[in-house]
């Protein structure tokens, strides 16, 4: 079989736009190809570079154990909105190759409406007693160091929200004081239930890169976070094109390693396409 060029792969991580384009332009059969035959790791940069239809069409023509592995390494919001759109027999054959943790999130988010909160949370959260002192908070920080937040939320037995608190804070107060007494108590939290286009323009993004989500019974179930709000509403995520230098050299070497890359990664889909011949492909002709 085929293996991918390391010029293809630095390609798609140096440039996963561009690589994603590439991929999207591509017989769906052939694009799946390309990632089946890839790490997980880059399979899930380029799903996550594609518009969710895109990604979605070309999940339902990968193997099923390689689309599961790059289901398990996304954002769970990311995971859910892709598998949304996937046909429902692959969407449950999918779903029962994940991690039973994992099955239960995306199972989670795929019982909103596609325009609710609900769907594009994210339910791994840092979450401490509302008796927590700063340096039990900070302890939790770094126990859940995967995370990319840098906020922590106060809740009492009932899992009710009682505030929160940045990073920040509470590397500036005493260790010994309270979470409760920094947080603010104010949050702006949304219900599973609120429709995106409500709460795109509440002024609490301002201060915050996330949001609490809130079930019927106002209990704490997520968070939702700007990026995660950006995409649900279809607003892109720039990517940095210059990442040292002046902007020209910047701009002229992206040039470079995009036409390079594209080489590099049609050759590889050319040499998977030829190794395949003959041998039927999962969903192919569908």
């Amino acid at each position: 079989m085929h293996k991918p060029s390391s010029l293809s792969l630095s390609f798609l991580e140096k440039r996963p736009h561009s690589a994603a384009d590439t991929l999207a332009q591509l017989p769906r059969v052939d694009a799946a190809g390309y990632l089946d035959a890839i790490p997980s790791r880059y399979v899930v940069l380029a799903l996550g570079h594609m518009g969710q239809w895109t990604a979605a069409s070309i999940v339902t023509q990968m193997l099923p154990e390689g689309a599961a592995a790059a289901l398990r390494n996304m954002e769970p919001v990311s995971a859910a909105a892709t598998l949304r759109l996937v046909e429902k027999a692959k969407r449950i054959e999918l779903l029962g190759l994940l991690p039973k943790s994992k099955r239960n999130e995306l199972e989670a988010a795929l019982s909103f409406p596609d325009d609710a909160v609900g769907a594009h949370m994210q339910t791994s959260i840092i979450t401490v007693p509302y008796s927590a002192t700063c340096d039990a908070a900070i302890a939790a920080f770094k126990g859940a160091s995967e995370l990319e937040t840098n906020l922590i939320y106060i809740v009492d037995s009932d899992r009710m929200l009682r505030g929160v608190a940045k990073a920040n804070m509470l590397l500036a107060a005493s260790g010994q004081t309270h979470v409760i007494d920094i947080a603010d108590p104010q949050i702006e939290a949304l219900s599973s239930r609120s429709r995106i286009e409500a709460v795109a323009s509440l002024a609490a993004w301002d201060d915050y890169s996330e949001l609490p989500v809130l079930n019927r019974r106002k209990q704490l179930i997520g968070a939702i976070t700007r990026k995660s709000l950006r995409h649900a509403i279809g607003l892109p995520v720039a990517e940095n094109i210059d990442q040292s230098g002046s902007i020209f050299a910047g701009i002229a070497g992206a040039f470079i390693t995009s036409a390079l890359g594209v080489s590099a990664m049609l050759t590889d889909v050319d040499a998977k396409r030829t190794s395949l011949q003959g041998t039927s492909l999962p969903g192919a002709g569908e």
